[in-house]
């Protein structure tokens, strides 16, 4: 089954997609910004909940501390001769030296 579509019926849907679109638009406004963020900040919660459920305070050091070893084995690393034993052994004394810091933090 073949649909043929005309200039006329092409106008009636772009007109009932717009007059939906103010329509969508003219609800979005009946909010105030303030009440708009509140039920934005609400719904990201409910959706992101099972990733920053288990952060805690005690662990405000944590992303600080992940941030400086992936620096370390990606920026560090380049300026030891590539493939080598001497950069193989500095990335794995790193790697081991944040692992330690971790486990003892």
């Amino acid at each position: 089954m073949k649909l043929i579509l005309n200039a006329g019926v092409l106008d009636e849907l772009n007109e009932a997609v717009q007059t939906q679109m103010r329509h969508w638009l003219d609800t979005q406004n009946e909010f105030d910004s303030e009440e708009w963020t509140r039920k934005g900040q609400q719904m990201q919660m409910r959706e992101f909940s099972g990733l920053i459920r288990d952060y805690t305070d005690t662990c405000y050091w944590f992303e600080l501390v992940d941030w400086i070893r992936k620096v370390a084995l990606s920026g560090l690393l380049i300026f030891v001769e590539r493939g080598s034993l001497t950069q193989l052994t500095v990335g794995t004394i790193i790697s081991v030296g944040f692992t330690c810091t971790q486990l003892v933090l």
